[in-house]
């Protein structure tokens, strides 16, 4: 699973890519969530904008268009203490762990692989993300893994 401005899923099956029906398999950003947002698809309440960048970056009073280097930025505020970003992290690292929760629960996948956005921040601490999956989904069978 990736994560950048968005959040895109590959589904690897017997070593190849799993498409589906109409060539879409893999849009796990767009699953609903409790969130009221409007996502960059028109819908309104898509995981996406709980851990996307924008949600990051809005979380933590940084412009949702500052990129890659707002997360930087973020990142960076946060191993400098500052609590806005920690907070933006622990909320976003939450919601993460529940969709990621879902998915294991729903694919049963024998790997979790996470990128960009996803991929464990620089202090290693992905202890957000894990109370989030173990809410949802107490005993995940599948190995979680950054890219």
């Amino acid at each position: 699973m990736w994560g950048e401005v968005g959040v895109g899923e590959g589904l690897v099956s017997r070593g190849a890519l799993v498409r589906g029906g109409a060539g879409f398999a893999g849009e796990v950003e767009h699953l609903r969530s409790t969130r009221t947002a409007r996502c960059r698809c028109g819908a309104v309440g898509c995981w996406e904008t709980l851990v996307g960048q924008a949600a990051l970056l809005e979380r933590a009073g940084r412009p949702a268009s500052a990129g890659r280097a707002g997360v930087g930025a973020v990142l960076a505020a946060a191993a400098g203490g500052e609590a806005e970003a920690i907070g933006a992290l622990a909320v976003c690292a939450r919601w993460l762990g529940l969709g990621l929760a879902a998915l294991i629960n729903v694919l049963n996948p024998a790997v979790v692989v996470l990128g960009g956005l996803f991929a464990p921040d620089p202090s290693g601490d992905r202890r957000g993300t894990r109370r989030g999956d173990r809410a949802a989904c107490p005993r995940p069978r599948s190995t979680v893994s950054a890219s």
